[in-house]
């Protein structure tokens, strides 16, 4: 993934010194090596990571997929029509239940999503991959939460594209926490199922596996087919944030966050 962009571990450095600092990146509009193209802002979330990876000492456990909903991503605002694509580090990865140090992210929110888990790696293809050719490779699916913190830069306050940017803090990906991986979910009507989202014992929101672009299945297609152009597949034990379902849900005090997704079960986030 080539890039004339100089300054790609200058700006990729001071997004990773924001999270670690808890704090604000102070950037003017037009800062020196802002992002203005989509490759741009993946070579720099790609150095982002890696800072992430060497600190915290730990791996990838899969990836992010953001702006599922096509009415989520108004061209004119982000300059790019396609989804989103981050990594999600091991360390931040919660099993059932993660616990959140509420004061450790600057804007913390949380999405409502349906996780998927691969099976076995998935072959390289010359010719990409479509829906048919996914499903064998997939494992288990499963209630998640994304755990957002969209406060490293005031990104309302740049002007456009904005896509690049949200790219290059690897797509505010904080953390995730994944339900119970269901097994026996190929004869489900994935579209169908509800999912709810709750705070403190308060309903919030519903939403159904079909807002992620008519498909939750197709989500990975499109992962796959993105990754397959960067030289890269998807692995087996790799976990897959296919999206919220509703609009993203901002977290003002310490809570407790639950995603109840029918069949699939649950995920809890409790933010002290």
């Amino acid at each position: 993934m080539g890039t004339a962009n100089p300054y790609v571990d200058e700006v990729a450095k001071a997004f990773v010194d924001a999270r670690l600092n808890s704090r604000m990146c102070e950037l003017p509009d037009q800062f020196r090596g802002r992002p203005q193209t989509e490759s741009e802002g993946y070579a720099i979330q790609e150095a982002h990571v890696a800072r992430l990876r060497a600190h915290f000492e730990c791996g990838l456990s899969g990836y992010k997929v953001g702006f599922t909903r096509k009415e989520s991503r108004p061209k004119w605002r982000l300059g790019m029509e396609s989804p989103t694509y981050g990594g999600i580090l091991s360390k931040f990865t919660f099993e059932k239940r993660g616990n959140v140090p509420f004061h450790a992210l600057i804007r913390p929110a949380v999405e409502c999503e349906m996780a998927v888990r691969i099976g076995q790696d998935l072959p390289p293809s010359p010719h990409g991959y479509d829906r048919d050719h996914v499903m064998p490779y997939i494992g288990h699916i499963m209630a998640g939460i994304e755990l957002v913190d969209v406060g490293h830069i005031s990104f309302f306050d740049f002007t456009t594209p904005l896509g690049p940017l949200v790219l290059a803090d690897n797509c505010c990906n904080w953390g995730v926490v994944i339900g119970e991986p269901v097994a026996e979910w190929r004869d489900l009507d994935l579209p169908n199922l509800r999912a709810e989202l709750w705070q403190d014992g308060k309903l919030l929101g519903t939403g159904k596996g079909g807002n992620l672009g008519g498909d939750p299945i197709q989500v990975v297609v499109g992962l796959e087919n993105h990754l397959l152009s960067i030289g890269k597949t998807l692995r087996a034990g790799e976990i897959i944030m296919l999206g919220s379902v509703i609009p993203h849900h901002p977290i003002a005090a310490p809570c407790e966050i639950t995603v109840d997704w029918d069949v699939l079960g649950r995920a809890t986030a409790v933010f002290a």
